[in-house]
């Protein structure tokens, strides 16, 4: 055995879905000769075109698989003809030499030793650098092998121009790999190590389910964990990966146009022109657009949802100065056009909600899914939905008696289908949720159910009310549902009127925080299993749905143009006691997630970061925040007290998913003893802060 079959069988070891492209590439080989096709895989760099290929090549054997891989191109006829004689000399096939024979006796020779095999794969790889031999290859070669030699090739982009003509049109069948699902991430996750269900969440978040980044950031997650206390690894990942996808972008140009573009959810040439700050020429604009990471988006264009978030992280950490002048530039053209054109608020409200640099929206809306559409619901299908929603219910790990709001889902979605929303992926429903209005008609059976007959009290008629409880996904579904649901619900939601909400998933809650809800205990149901529906309310009687987002967005950009930035604070670690720092902590992990938005408790604690308070590029508050990050993580390798002081702030305000109440109970611990020690971490933290000094 050599070196080169131990990563072969690496591979093999860890490679994890693609069943239906298996599939396709073995149902090639084995088709008649009259149903000859050329079979073209294409997707971006790293989606593991290759890894398939080599895969169904050792499936095969190597005696009916030939792969011939073009990287490092081909620039003339002769040197493919020559590599294919000596593909088939390594399997004893009888060629001449090129002293001795034509070229022609190649071809020959490929038709015999199919003949011989009853039929071959010929896969031609990394197609995107055959630029030189194409037209070749496609006029005369291809045209001269017998079907026999079943021909499939694979590169970054979809074969067009002649490919769609001449006869070819009917001949060439295209198939495009996406992202992994998310069981297949949480299987190669698992098949390394990973077993906590939030480090395999950060695998989710961070590959998209693209198959390079899930081989360079899974090693990364089973060394350290979750990622947050490796931020610089971390960084140096996002980086690597953003190589890998502009290996072959060589264009200062559009790689100025890309950062830019990470730091719009959509663009057209004016958009990107604006945020760019300087003119695109047309025929560089179209290049741009015709990258195999850009997609169509109605009248726009968008950058992949994984290779986005990684542009996005490459260009904060390398340039911060250029991302917040972006940022700048482009909110200024997308405020002018809601205010200057009759456009949709709900649609330009995703473009200030990624405008915001909020990491948190970041990551929950403009997660991974460019191929999940949104679509509406129709009572027709209630069947599949009901079976999806006891799908997600068993992934949950429910009771198989409990079947939460399922009694809920048909006569609610028969009496208001236009308010429910789906996501979807070639027509097979992936996710859905609904945003009911309280009416005469729903009322009677929100009342008849145990979890939502809270929620029906309230019915006032009259007034615009409505209830938030039915939600599901798919666990086989695409990766970064959640981030879909989340843009999903915010287009259901009503613009005006009081929306009273009950989710039995805690993570929703930050969300729902987040677009200005507010707890509702009153509305909390624990069932008999165990699980509890937290209750939330969003008032929007007052103030519109998208005036309110943007209203707390921006709660801490408030300083009118021109005014003086507030002065700094000369106060230094030596001018504070541990417990009055304490004190000014306690206040702001409560409201760790949204710091950005309250600039009075970042500001009493700008000295523990020094200058990196300018340098990070979601500014003070994304500074302290790290800071605070890596001293709890540093907590978590010291001694016994010391790791279960950082476990517990973790827990509690870090990763905060429910109530104190729920994470005591997570916990094990009594919630007296919780909030006993929870005094204690604080403490310790501020004593580690005070201990190591400004960042």
């Amino acid at each position: 055995m050599r070196i080169h079959d131990l990563i072969l069988e690496r591979q093999r070891s860890l490679f994890v879905g693609r069943a239906r492209e298996l599939a396709m590439l073995r149902d090639l080989v084995n088709q008649p000769r009259e149903d000859w096709h050329l079979l073209h895989i294409h997707g971006p760099g790293g989606i593991g075109k290759s890894t398939l290929l080599r895969l169904v090549a050792g499936r095969l054997g190597g005696r009916r698989a030939i792969l011939v891989d073009g990287s490092w191109g081909f620039a003339r006829p002769e040197d493919v003809l020559a590599r294919v004689r000596q593909e088939l000399a390594a399997r004893g096939a009888a060629v001449a030499d090129w002293a001795d024979g034509a070229p022609d006796d190649v071809t020959r020779a490929l038709n015999a030793y199919a003949a011989a095999q009853g039929g071959i794969l010929l896969a031609l790889d990394a197609f995107e650098k055959w630029g030189l031999v194409e037209d070749w290859l496609r006029d005369e070669w291809l045209p001269g092998l017998d079907p026999l030699v079943r021909v499939c090739t694979a590169g970054r982009q979809r074969l067009v121009g002649p490919w769609q003509a001449g006869g070819w049109n009917l001949l060439v069948r295209q198939l495009e790999l996406a992202p992994l699902s998310r069981r297949e991430v949480a299987q190669y996750g698992q098949r390394i190590g990973i077993l906590d269900e939030g480090a395999l969440e950060d695998l989710r978040r961070i590959s998209g389910g693209h198959p390079l980044a899930l081989s360079l950031a899974g090693p990364l997650i089973a060394r350290h964990g979750r990622l947050g206390g490796v931020q610089s690894e971390a960084r140096a990942l996002m980086q690597q990966l953003m190589g890998q996808v502009l290996a072959d972008v060589t264009d200062p140009m559009l790689h100025r146009c890309i950062e830019a573009v990470s730091v719009l959810r959509r663009f057209d040439q004016e958009l990107l022109e604006a945020a760019l700050g300087e003119p695109i020429p047309a025929e560089r604009f179209r290049a741009l657009c015709g990258l195999p990471f850009i997609t169509g988006y109605g009248e726009y264009w968008m950058l992949h949802d994984s290779v986005r978030q990684w542009a996005l992280a490459d260009v904060k950490a390398r340039r911060p100065e250029a991302y917040a002048l972006y940022r700048a530039r482009a909110r200024r053209v997308v405020d002018a056009r809601i205010a200057s054109g009759p456009v949709q608020p709900s649609e330009w409200l995703f473009d200030q909600l990624y405008l915001s640099g909020s990491d948190f929206m970041h990551g929950l809306l403009f997660g991974q899914g460019d191929e999940v559409e949104m679509h509406g619901l129709s009572a027709r299908e209630a069947d599949e939905v009901e079976q999806l929603y006891l799908r997600y219910l068993q992934s949950t790990g429910r009771p198989a008696h409990d079947r939460g709001v399922f009694a809920l889902i048909r006569p609610l979605l028969a009496l208001t289908p236009e308010w429910f929303g789906t996501l979807r992926k070639g027509g097979r429903i992936l996710a859905f949720c609904a945003v009911v209005p309280l009416t005469e008609k729903t009322v009677p059976v929100l009342a008849a159910h145990p979890v939502a007959e809270a929620a029906a009290r309230v019915y006032a008629p009259g007034q615009s009310q409505y209830y938030l409880g039915l939600g599901g996904y798919d666990p086989d579904g695409a990766s970064g549902l959640d981030a879909l649901m989340a843009r999903d619900l915010l287009r259901l939601l009503p613009q005006e009127g009081l929306v009273l909400s009950q989710l039995d998933e805690a993570r929703w809650g930050g969300f729902l925080r987040l677009i200005g809800s507010e707890r509702a205990p009153w509305l909390d149901v624990a069932r008999p299993d165990g699980t509890v529906y937290q209750g939330h309310v969003l008032d929007l009687r007052a103030e519109r749905l998208h005036t309110k987002v943007l209203h707390l967005l921006g709660a801490a950009d408030t300083l009118p143009a021109g005014a003086p930035p507030p002065e700094r604070s000369a106060e230094s670690a030596a001018d504070l006691s541990v417990a009055a720092l304490a004190q000014r902590l306690r206040k702001a992990l409560r409201h760790f997630e949204r710091l950005y938005a309250h600039p009075e408790l970042v500001e009493p604690l700008r000295f523990l970061v020094g200058d990196a308070a300018e340098e990070e590029a979601g500014g003070p508050a994304a500074a302290v925040q790290g800071r605070i990050r890596r001293a709890v993580a540093q907590l978590e390798t010291g001694s016994e007290a010391e790791r279960r002081d950082g476990l517990i702030l973790r827990r509690a305000f870090l990763e905060k998913q429910g109530s104190h109440e729920l994470t005591a109970e997570r916990l094990h611990l009594s919630v007296p003893t919780y909030y006993r020690h929870l005094r204690l971490a604080v403490h310790r933290l501020a004593q580690e802060l005070l201990r190591t000094g400004p960042s």
